[in-house]
Formats: C-alpha cells, sequence, structure tokens
C-alpha cells in the first residue's frame, strides 16, 4: 500500500487545481488534465502532476511517496487515490486513465482489469476480439478466459464476429468486459445473433487456436 506522506519539498511552482463543483481538475504536463472528486483534493495538492503515456493510455503520476529501498518514486494517481494492497490494481471503468472519480474506478484483478483494455493497436479490423482469416476467407471472433484464447466461430460478416466476441465477453467478462469500442455495448451488438456465439463449446478445449491481434 503506497504510505501518505507529505508532498517533496520543491521549488518549481505547482499548477493550481481548479474546482468546479463536485469535480476538480489536475493540471498535467503535454497540456493535459486529469479529473477527480473535489473531496479528494487534500490529497493529491501539493504535488507536480505529469501525464505518462502507458499503452496508448493517459496517466496522472507525481514524485512524492517514497518506496522501501529506491527512495523517492513515481506514483500513479490512481493509486494513491484508492491505495490498494500489493498486487491488486485499480481498473478504470471507462478505459480513460485520466478519469479518477472514485466512482469511476475499481480494484481488479491483473486478469479483470486486462479484461477491460480497449483494442490492441496492432488490431487492424477496428473489432475487439476479431480479425481476418485468410485461410477461411471470413471473419475469426476469439476471447481470452484466463490463459487461454478461443476459438468463437467464423463469420461472413465482420459485425456477427463482434457480436459474437461481445456476447462471450458479457458472459466470461463480467463487468469487466469491455467490446472494443466504446459506443457499442453487448446490448447493441448481440442482436445479430440468432443462435448465440459459434464455438463456445470449445471453451475447454486442451488445445486452444493461436492468438489473434485483438
Amino acid at each position: 500500500m503506497i504510505p501518505m506522506l507529505a508532498p517533496p519539498k520543491s521549488n518549481r511552482i505547482r499548477r493550481p487545481i481548479r474546482v468546479e463543483g463536485e469535480l476538480a481538475f489536475i493540471p498535467l504536463s503535454q497540456s493535459l488534465e486529469a479529473v477527480i472528486d473535489a473531496a479528494d483534493v487534500p490529497i493529491v495538492e501539493g504535488y507536480n502532476w505529469h501525464a505518462v503515456l502507458n499503452r496508448n493510455v493517459y496517466y496522472a503520476r507525481a514524485c512524492g511517496a517514497r518506496g522501501a529501498a529506491s527512495g523517492r518514486r513515481m506514483v500513479p494517481l490512481h493509486r494513491l487515490l484508492l491505495r490498494p494492497p500489493e498486487g491488486v490494481f485499480v481498473d478504470h471503468k471507462d478505459g480513460n486513465g485520466l478519469n479518477c472519480r472514485r466512482a469511476n474506478m475499481r480494484l481488479a484483478t491483473a486478469s479483470e482489469n486486462t479484461h477491460n483494455q480497449r483494442r490492441s493497436r496492432h488490431n487492424t479490423s477496428g473489432r475487439k476480439g476479431v480479425s481476418w482469416d485468410s485461410g477461411h476467407n471470413k471473419w475469426s471472433a476469439l476471447i481470452t478466459i484466463g490463459r487461454r484464447r478461443i476459438k468463437l466461430g467464423f463469420f461472413a460478416d465482420i459485425e456477427l464476429a463482434a457480436a459474437a466476441y461481445a456476447e462471450a465477453a458479457r458472459k466470461y467478462h463480467g463487468e469487466f468486459a469491455n467490446f472494443g469500442h466504446r459506443d457499442a455495448s453487448a446490448a447493441e451488438l448481440t442482436p445479430a445473433l440468432e443462435n448465440g456465439p459459434a464455438g463456445l463449446a470449445d471453451a475447454h478445449s486442451k488445445n486452444p487456436p493461436e492468438a489473434e491481434h485483438g
């Protein structure tokens, strides 16, 4: 757990936090801002916060909490606020690492945190869990459950493949399901399926297929 220490002394001019009603906006480097609950301002004020890009997602970090062996270290804003124990992750429900309102954050295991990640930057289909299979000349849908990748089937229509992934994500990933694009939910995608995603019977297969790009 991150110790609650006084902010480090610094001669740098700290950018003031802007409070608007129940929200507070923390100015960061790169002309970005992080948003928190106004009630949490006393926890974060006095630090110089910076925007850090990690896997295509920006997070707010500051130097201030003292590590056991390495002296002062960079601490993410979300961990300073929730103070999870070591080995427990903080998941941003909307996928925005700068939205650190408590209603948007939850504790998660490593696996749950991975489920809520956006599409991989290597994804070329535009749909999470969907890739083109040139051998079958169709769209392939795959989902990761734990450490295993499960084939959901092959589809002539990309939307059917996306719907298969969405249905499986809702079933196996639960509240941490991420459908790859924020403007679509499982409820909007799954009506395209008449008989449910194909291939879920393979979920217990001992030889799952190769990973795809989603």
